[in-house]
């Protein structure tokens, strides 16, 4: 049971007592003066297109930043990220597109996330030239399966490749002293 004197309890459970319909009159009154200020310029709209928020999320998901990762630094629930990206929602609070801007695709990276596994497959061919094995470097990045596991595909979680970057620095190391 909501609290007697909110919009809430006037609104869901049908309280029309004196207290709930003066907060749902003080609500309304709030709200045209807020619309009326909006329609005559006084105040920048509520609601704003999401397709720039949703071009950005786009190009935070190619750096690698996925849509629960911008969720925790931009405060944005990860429902409403959903429907925005899937192009559910048109048009969004401004406060929440301002959010979702201010995330930038540096040092918000997840461990997890996934990177292209390019530089990966490289790294792996120059410690196999340096004499490793794939059972070596499987064992050096942690793995418990003795095999390596660099997936052949185009992407592999940013944890593998800054745990092969530090790898090949030790190698490279070895190899020079």
């Amino acid at each position: 049971m909501r609290e007697h004197g909110t919009r809430a309890k006037y609104v869901i459970e049908k309280c029309h007592c004196g207290a709930c319909s003066e907060a749902n009159r003080l609500y309304m009154r709030e709200l045209t003066c807020v619309q009326l200020e909006e329609r005559y310029g006084a105040r920048p709209p509520r609601f704003v297109d999401a397709a720039e928020a949703r071009e950005h999320l786009a190009v935070l998901s190619a750096a690698g930043i996925g849509r629960r990762q911008v969720s925790r630094i931009s405060g944005v629930g990860d429902t409403a990220l959903q429907k925005i990206k899937a192009g559910r929602s048109k048009r969004i609070h401004r406060e929440t597109a301002d959010a979702i801007l201010s995330v930038t695709t540096t040092g918000h990276i997840a461990a997890r996330s996934l990177v292209s596994a390019s530089p990966a497959r490289a790294i792996v061919a120059e410690l196999l030239e340096l004499g490793f094995t794939k059972t070596a470097i499987a064992r050096a990045l942690g793995y418990k399966t003795p095999a390596l596991q660099i997936p052949g595909g185009e992407r592999c979680t940013l944890r593998t490749m800054k745990r092969l970057q530090v790898l090949r620095q030790l190698a490279l190391r070895e190899v020079a002293s």
